[in-house]
């Protein structure tokens, strides 16, 4: 299911779709125009190996502010599909991670920290040198 609305870039108010007809109307909480119009869509998924994944960037930003991952995957340590969802925020300084098993439910992993904190994962693993 797909929502829009308008979010405010002064102030961060959100606004229903109502308003997203008339942008040039100010925001009722802090008179500016400077709208951002926004689209949330809703997925369930429910085949195993189907991802989503996104990312959000700001025009003047080099790196996405947002970016995100849910669906199925591959949990190596298990070799099962099970669901996982990711929420990388560099805006907020967030970080998550959950992952659940696709028959029971149960929360296998489950990470939520600063981003600035989570080091050592990823690309930011440090490099093993050639003896």
């Amino acid at each position: 299911m797909m929502k829009y609305y308008l979010e405010c870039r002064q102030c961060g108010k959100s606004f229903t779709k109502e308003l997203v007809s008339d942008q040039s109307q100010p925001c009722p909480n802090c008179d500016s125009v400077d709208w951002c119009i926004c689209v949330m869509e809703t997925l369930e998924i429910p085949m195993p190996g189907i991802k989503l994944k996104g990312k959000m960037k700001e025009t003047d930003q080099k790196r996405p502010t947002i970016e995100f991952e849910g669906g199925h995957d591959l949990y190596r340590e298990s070799g099962k599909w099970n669901k996982k969802k990711r929420l990388i925020d560099r805006k907020e300084d967030k970080y998550e991670e959950i992952i659940t098993d696709s028959q029971t439910g149960e929360v296998i992993h489950h990470c939520e920290e600063k981003l600035t904190e989570h080091q050592g994962h990823g690309s930011a693993k440090t490099a093993k040198r050639k003896p």
